[in-house]
């Protein structure tokens, strides 16, 4: 029985905690409905933003408030000046003193503030999150501990130009020990500690005086900055200098050789940081004023920090840009060559071999610098300190070889007369004549010379023939004597004088052969050589040059001849129909100083009707503007 009576006293006070429980679910559910209908449109009471209490206010209502309180902070500007505690150090720095206390405006800093995104956001709490979270969001605004910023932007471009760099002229960087080559000795550069805005914490500072819309004076540090590289930390580029300069290098390609004495290797060396080998740290730490004025670092809830900087030390390298520099002014140009094709000359109507083809040679200049910097740093790893040779030592060092550069081949188009045969080089389709009779020897020494540099040379349809690029250089080196060419105003000896013979023989047959002249120009003044006048083509290296095109579908081989005082080009390969005639040359204008005009038409006709019509034209001046 008392069991019985026990679950019916249970029953009831379930029944009625069920009761009560919902009757507080309708009431709690009527509050909420009471509260949302009574704050529709405005702000939850308890809400602040930047100390204002807009708790209970409609959206208009709260944008005027908050507006009329950012244009109040508007009028006023920041100030941004140094804790009295340093002033010291800008006075040591010889800092201007007019930064010390920097004054600026809002609209200088670059700042928007973003009066309706607050009201929004101030107007979302308690309404716009789950339903649990609107409901906290609630209680906490009716407790009278809700908190919002102001909403703002800064203008990044506008605050590094209008603070930071007004800031930065306070700052001085550290500057880190090194060495300077100096007369092949090392001179020590040592280290100097700078001071420089603490931008981080400044900015922290000015955001959270924004953002509450408190007091504008900002207070800006100073931090030390310590260098990298200190006095004590210059052994190892030290010694490594040593070891990299202790011996010549020797470079070497087929049977060149190059040797680069310790003074030219020097010149290589650059000094840069490196992570030393010892487990050291540089603490890095503020210096600040006991007394922070406005604010401390608790308040912006930070602390005055340290920084670790991993340990480093002056390392000596090689610089490969100063190596590949060396290499292209000095040894490249002594070893690149472009591949030569076979020579071939035409014998009883048959073309026969008669000079072999080469391959093309390039130093490949940037392999090469790394090459001989992994290969000089390696070596003076595994040589190591207890072989540096004494500066005083009468023994001269051997030098350190490296057995050959990075040279990269070009195989040659054409190689043999099979080859050539292949080519389509069968008739003779062009023929240029010129006359030297009357050259002096050397003049009839360089023009021989000349001529042969071109015998043999194929020219592949669709090539731009360059007369300069297959001459070469006209110095001595290549068995050139002086004669007389025209420079500057003037008829002097050069090398390589009566190479013009060659060119305007070359190009008299190049249009015989109705080839498209690229480049041409005509003589200063009348040369008695080149009868008839009109015809001729200078050239002077670097310019100008005597350049046309090959627009046959076949090779055309140049062959060259001399025959008492006559040149000859000719030029074979496949007739494709074209037939090319002449007006002229006509010389006109003609004065008793011996200055004239000439001109000449050559027409070229093909089988398909198409025809061309080109002008030459000529201007001489007198030659007495060009004195022997």
């Amino acid at each position: 029985m008392e069991r019985i009576n026990r679950k019916i006293i249970i029953i009831k006070w379930l029944e009625r905690g069920s009761v009560l429980f919902f009757i507080l679910v309708i009431a709690g559910c009527a509050l909420l409905i009471f509260i949302n209908l009574a704050y529709q449109g405005k702000i939850y009471p308890g809400i602040k933003v930047a100390g204002i209490n807009i708790g209970g206010m409609d959206l208009d209502e709260t944008n005027t408030i908050l507006q009329q309180r950012v244009n109040k902070f508007e009028k006023s500007p920041f100030v941004f000046k140094l804790p009295p505690s340093q002033i010291h150090i800008s006075q040591n720095q010889n800092i201007n003193q007019k930064i010390i206390s920097w004054e600026i405006s809002s609209q200088d800093l670059g700042i928007d503030f973003q009066v309706k995104k607050t009201v929004g956001q101030a107007h979302a709490i308690g309404r716009n999150g789950s339903l649990f979270k609107n409901i906290t969001d609630q209680i906490k605004s009716f407790l009278g501990s809700y908190y919002l910023n102001i909403v703002f932007t800064i203008d990044q471009e506008k605050y590094n130009k209008n603070l930071l760099e007004v800031l930065a002229q306070m700052e001085t960087s550290a500057t880190d020990a090194t060495l300077d080559l100096q007369k092949n000795n090392l001179k020590p550069i040592f280290s100097k500690t700078g001071w420089i805005i603490d931008k981080d914490l400044l900015k922290k500072a000015l955001n959270s005086q924004i953002s509450t819309l408190e007091s504008q004076t900002i207070t800006f540090f100073l931090k030390k900055d310590y260098p990298e590289i200190e006095d004590n930390e210059l052994d190892q580029a030290k010694k490594e200098t040593e070891l990299i300069t202790q011996r010549p290098l020797k470079l070497t390609f087929e049977n060149k050789t190059w040797v680069i004495d310790q003074t030219a290797l020097k010149k290589w060396i650059i000094f840069n940081n490196q992570q030393s080998t010892i487990n050291n740290q540089k603490e890095l730490v503020y210096t600040f004023s006991k007394n922070l004025d406005d604010y401390t670092f608790q308040a912006l809830g930070m602390t005055p920090p340290s920084l670790n900087k991993p340990n480093l030390v002056l390392s000596a390298q090689l610089d490969q840009n100063k190596i590949a520099k060396y290499l292209a002014s000095n040894i490249a140009y002594k070893i690149n060559q472009e591949p030569q094709n076979a020579r071939f000359q035409i014998e009883d109507g048959k073309v026969t071999l008669f000079a072999k083809s080469s391959e093309g040679e390039n130093l490949n200049i940037k392999k090469s610098a790394k090459l001989i910097a992994s290969k000089i740093k390696e070596s003076s790893k595994i040589l190591g300190a207890s072989t540096l040779i004494p500066h005083s030592s009468p023994v001269s060092p051997q030098p350190f070889i490296l057995s050959s550069l990075i040279v990269e081949k070009t195989p040659p188009e054409i190689r043999s007369t099979s080859e050539a045969e292949m080519l389509g080089i069968k008739t003779l389709i062009g023929k240029g004549v010129s006359n030297f009779a009357y050259s002096p020897r050397n003049r009839i020494h360089n023009i021989h010379l000349g001529a042969a540099r071109f015998n043999g040379i194929l020219i592949k349809p669709g090539e731009v023939f360059s007369f300069l690029k297959i001459l070469g250089s006209t110095g001595p080196s290549g068995g050139y004597l002086p004669e007389l060419v025209i420079r500057e105003n003037r008829t002097i000896p050069e090398y390589g004088g009566g190479i013009c013979q060659v060119s305007t023989t070359c190009f008299r047959a190049a249009a015989q052969t109705g080839l498209p002249i690229i480049e041409r120009q005509p003589h200063a003044y009348p040369v008695r050589y080149y009868n008839p006048q009109g015809t001729d083509a200078t050239v002077y290296i670097p310019s100008p040059d005597l350049k046309f095109k090959n627009d046959y579908s076949s090779y055309i081989l140049i062959q060259t001849k001399v025959q008492g005082n006559t040149l000859i080009f000719e030029f074979w390969g496949t007739p494709d129909g074209r037939e090319i005639s002449f007006e002229g040359p006509y010389q006109y204008n003609k004065k008793p100083d011996g200055s004239m005009n000439a001109v000449w038409y050559r027409t070229i006709t093909w089988p398909s009707g198409k025809i061309k019509r080109d002008t030459f034209r000529s201007h001489y001046d007198s030659p007495s503007k060009y004195p022997h």
